[in-house]
């Protein structure tokens, strides 16, 4: 406050109170000089500004599965202040595959802020689920074992052998060879489900399979180089092995694994000193 003549005594109200407010907004302050022989007022307008706060989306929570739906996070700087999240024009949480406009505002009188992003509603999400299986025995013949699972979807689970000695047809699983074989049941997913899986082991204990020798033939030649194929025991992991002469010294140029119809093929370079090679089961 400022007087002429200067330093004369004065009362300060903001809208009839003496207290100087802290909260954001418009008051009329009102100086009344408090002097035995001068007298005189001032009235003006007093405004408050809401101070600015940080505001930001957790993006873990802009894609979330329609079966899981919780909202978009807001996080503030200072912490804790009060927002409102809207998606589009409204604050209901979407409820269909699909992307969505969304912001988080503060509503708080003393400051403001907002963010905005894209919220993202994704395919549910589903489970598949495996049960255990007993130790098989094999005795010189393939054993063959049903598999069985299940997806919380209710949808098809297929299986597929990702290591051992095994092929898998619809839910039958073939082995030849003693060893853990591990097993991936999967459910594919659709237009509202999203794909998942599950892995799980089967053991198969005693004498496998005996296994045929392998043997090769040349299909082609490209500029990769040779190409042989194979064929041999179904599942079975084969060595190709390279020498300069047929009595030479052979040795591992390329390794293959058969299918389940006992094939499969590898690509030799040529034109080096290897021109005679051989298969053998690893």
């Amino acid at each position: 406050i400022v007087t002429e003549p200067v330093g004369l005594r004065t009362q300060v109200t903001y809208n009839g109170s003496p207290d100087l407010p802290v909260n954001a907004g418009t008051y009329e302050v009102r100086v009344i000089i408090d002097d035995i022989i001068f007298s005189g007022f001032a009235v003006e307008v007093f405004t408050i500004e809401p101070a600015t706060a940080e505001v930001t989306f957790d993006l873990d929570s802009l894609n979330q599965p329609v079966n899981g739906l919780t909202g978009a996070v807001v996080n503030t700087v200072p912490a804790g202040l009060n927002t409102e999240i809207f998606y589009g024009d409204t604050t209901s949480i979407p409820n269909e595959i699909g992307s969505t406009l969304v912001r988080g505002v503060i509503n708080e009188p003393n400051w403001v802020g907002s963010v905005t992003s894209t919220f993202r509603v994704e395919r549910a999400t589903q489970t598949v689920t495996t049960f255990p299986q007993p130790e098989f025995p094999i005795a010189g013949n393939p054993v063959n074992i049903g598999l069985v699972a299940t997806s919380s979807s209710g949808l098809p689970v297929t299986f597929s052998v990702a290591s051992g000695d095994a092929t898998v047809s619809g839910n039958l699983l073939t082995v030849t060879q003693p060893g853990d074989i591990e097993v991936v049941a999967t459910q594919a997913g659709d237009d509202f489900w999203a794909p998942a899986d599950a892995t799980f082991t089967v053991t198969v204990t005693g004498q496998g399979v005996p296994q045929a020798a392998p043997s090769l033939n040349v299909v082609g030649i490209s500029n990769a180089g040779l190409e042989l194929g194979i064929s041999g025991s179904a599942g079975a992991t084969v060595n190709v092995m390279g020498a300069d002469s047929v009595d030479g010294s052979f040795s591992v140029v390329a390794t293959a694994t058969l299918d389940g119809n006992g094939n499969g093929s590898v690509t030799v370079p040529v034109g080096g000193p290897m021109g005679y090679f051989k298969a053998a089961n690893q």
